[in-house]
């Protein structure tokens, strides 16, 4: 499972489906795997997290 903590107010949020598709708005090729994928497991989620990360750099 993963989570998305403010480091400013402390507010600890879960990355589920809604959170993820957020995330990916930018990159629409990646959004559209993941809903493809349909699973909010922690292994499909630490991929596309991952993922973005590999993006943003």
């Amino acid at each position: 499972v993963y989570y998305e903590i403010d480091g400013i107010t402390g507010r600890v949020d879960f990355v589920g489906k809604e959170k993820m598709l957020h995330l990916l708005t930018r990159y629409p090729a990646l959004k559209e795997a993941y809903i493809e994928e349909n699973s909010e497991s922690a292994e499909v989620t630490g991929n596309y997290l991952r993922q973005l990360i590999a993006l943003e750099k």
